[in-house]
């Protein structure tokens, strides 16, 4: 079983997004959340396979970038050091700034039409599916675990 939690803030796309999440080919349990101290609190409760981040929570404070100061905290736990992250966005030019900040996998950019759906989907059974041979302990990384991280997919 695979726990991939969910943070954004709207909860249409948090609805849309947890039902692509559970379109996976693997046994999966989402975790939806609505903001970062309710996803960190999951996250610490729970271990996490996947993270699916909107970068902006707070639309309404401009040049938000929560999501991304999320990821940081969830990549300074050590159990998370390689645990991929998917960056969700409205704004194309905030997922440079979140691989740079974060070393995300991936970003997708809303608005999720079906050809974006289907592309996360298999993106996530993808990353589930490399994600056995990639179990680590904390403090522990690998060319492997490197390499998923390096070499981030678009979905345009």
């Amino acid at each position: 079983m695979k726990n991939i939690l969910v943070l954004e803030d709207e909860v249409e796309c948090n609805q849309l997004l947890c039902d692509i999440v559970t379109t996976s080919k693997e046994s999966v349990t989402v975790y939806p959340a609505f903001d970062e101290r309710e996803a960190m609190q999951i996250a610490l409760e729970c271990h996490m396979d996947l993270f699916l981040v909107d970068i902006s929570l707070h639309d309404l404070q401009g040049n938000d970038v929560s999501g991304v100061k999320f990821a940081k905290q969830i990549r300074n736990i050590d159990y998370y050091e390689v645990t991929p992250i998917i960056f969700v966005t409205s704004i194309a030019n905030l997922e440079l700034h979140s691989y740079r900040e974060v070393s995300c996998y991936s970003y997708i950019l809303k608005p999720i039409d079906e050809k974006k759906q289907k592309q996360l989907a298999e993106e996530i059974d993808k990353l589930l599916r490399d994600r056995k041979s990639v179990r680590l302990c904390p403090k522990t990384r690998s060319d492997s675990a490197g390499s998923l991280l390096e070499t981030p997919d678009k979905f345009e």
